[in-house]
């Protein structure tokens, strides 16, 4: 039992590790979108435009702000989740509001992941798309396994006191 909690606490820390890892991919990668691709954010802008009384310059602006904002927000949620994630791996804290965090995370990125890569009237050519799926496929799968591990220490825990 000994054996199988150390296993867990060591997945445990590597993942969170792991998270902090993709998010900072995560803003690599939007920042690299937002400058390799600007006809993109234009078309975000111009959705926004349309039915509002704003300028193209404003709703670009407004766009990139509102994208920024959420990414911002996702890295302080991941920071959130990596960094207790080790901690609890150490015994240093036993704060679970990250297990809660990180299953929120994790429904938001299946449903990202399919939105982005799986609507049947987009043709994937390209190999940055599929790179990118990987990549975001492999966050999720660390995400899985963080909560995964979380649980099983939990659970290991509770049958060592009993």
């Amino acid at each position: 039992m000994e054996k199988e909690l150390k296993r867990n606490q060591s997945i445990l820390r590597q993942s969170g590790a792991a998270v902090i890892i993709f998010e900072i991919w995560n803003i690599i990668k939007f920042g690299a979108y937002s400058i390799h691709n600007p006809a993109s954010i234009q078309k975000y802008a111009d959705q926004l435009m349309s039915g509002n009384n704003i300028t193209s310059d404003v709703a670009t602006v407004l766009t990139v702000s509102i994208m920024t904002v959420v990414i911002l927000i996702d890295f302080i949620l991941r920071i959130f989740i990596g960094r207790n994630a080790m901690a609890a791996s150490k015994d240093k804290k036993n704060y679970s509001a990250y297990i809660f965090v990180a299953i929120i995370l994790f429904i938001i990125s299946v449903y990202s992941v399919g939105y982005e890569f799986f609507p049947i009237y987009k043709n994937i050519e390209t190999f940055d798309y599929l790179l990118m799926l990987v990549i975001d496929l492999s966050a999720m799968f660390v995400l899985l396994e963080l909560i995964v591990a979380s649980f099983k220490i939990k659970h290991i825990k509770r049958k060592m006191t009993e």
